[in-house]
C-alpha cells in the first residue's frame, strides 16, 4: 500500500514538472515575440542648388584638378553619379564640381559627358597645369655622347670627272659601196695594178 503511495506521489510529481515547464516555454516564448525590432533609417537627400549627372561611354569618367586634360588626374565618378555644379569656363567645355576626394574639395569634368540642365556660372581657371613628368638630363651622361672628331692633316680625295669614250661609226662616202670590207678593195686594186704592169712589160 506504501509503495503505490510513493508511486501516485512521483507520478504527481512528474506531471506538475512537466506542466511547469510548458508554462515557462509559453512565457519565454511570448517574451522573445514581444520583443521591439529596430529600423535604421538611411540618408538618401539629393544635393541642393545645381547638379550634373555623369554619363560617360566607358562608364566613369576623370575628375581633374583644372579643366584641362593636362591638368592632374584626381579620381574618377561613375555612370548616374549626380554632383553639385560650381560653375563652368567660359567654352563651356569643363565643369567645376565637388569632389570630396581632392584635397581642395573640388574637380574638373568634360561637360560633353555630363547632363547638365542648369545655367552655371562662368570661373575663370585658376593655375596652370604641371606636367606629370619632368625630363631632366644628366650632364655627365650627356657628355658621353658628344662626338668631337680632331681635325686631320690628309689630303681629301676628289673624285675624277666621269670618263667619256669615243665610239666610230663607219663612213660610207667616199664612192665606195657600203657594206664592202676596206681591205678587200686594197688587195683589188693591187692585183688590177700587177696585171697592168705585167702587161707593160711583156709588150717590151
Amino acid at each position: 500500500m506504501q509503495k503505490h503511495r510513493i508511486t501516485i506521489g512521483l507520478i504527481i510529481i512528474t506531471a506538475a514538472i512537466l506542466i511547469s515547464g510548458v508554462k515557462f516555454s509559453d512565457v519565454n516564448a511570448g517574451d522573445l515575440l514581444q520583443q521591439p525590432t529596430l529600423t535604421f533609417p538611411t540618408v538618401t537627400g539629393t544635393p541642393s542648388g545645381p547638379t550634373v549627372t555623369i554619363l560617360s561611354t566607358t562608364g566613369w569618367l576623370y575628375v581633374r584638378s583644372g579643366p584641362s586634360t593636362d591638368f592632374e588626374e584626381l579620381g574618377i565618378l561613375y555612370n548616374n553619379e549626380v554632383v553639385p555644379a560650381l560653375g563652368q569656363t567660359a567654352e563651356g567645355f569643363w565643369i567645376k564640381v565637388k569632389y570630396y576626394g581632392s584635397p581642395t574639395g573640388e574637380g574638373w569634368v568634360y561637360s560633353p559627358l555630363v547632363i547638365n540642365n542648369h545655367t552655371l556660372p562662368i570661373l575663370e581657371p585658376v593655375g596652370t597645369p604641371t606636367p606629370k613628368v619632368t625630363p631632366t638630363i644628366d650632364p655627365t651622361l650627356a657628355a658621353q655622347f658628344i662626338n668631337d672628331q680632331p681635325g686631320t692633316r690628309l689630303p681629301t680625295f676628289t673624285a675624277p670627272a666621269q670618263l667619256v669614250i669615243a665610239t666610230h661609226s663607219a663612213d660610207t662616202s667616199g664612192g665606195i659601196i657600203s657594206g664592202i670590207p676596206m681591205g678587200l678593195v686594197i688587195v683589188s686594186l693591187f692585183v688590177v695594178a700587177l696585171f697592168g704592169a705585167l702587161v707593160i712589160y711583156s709588150r717590151r
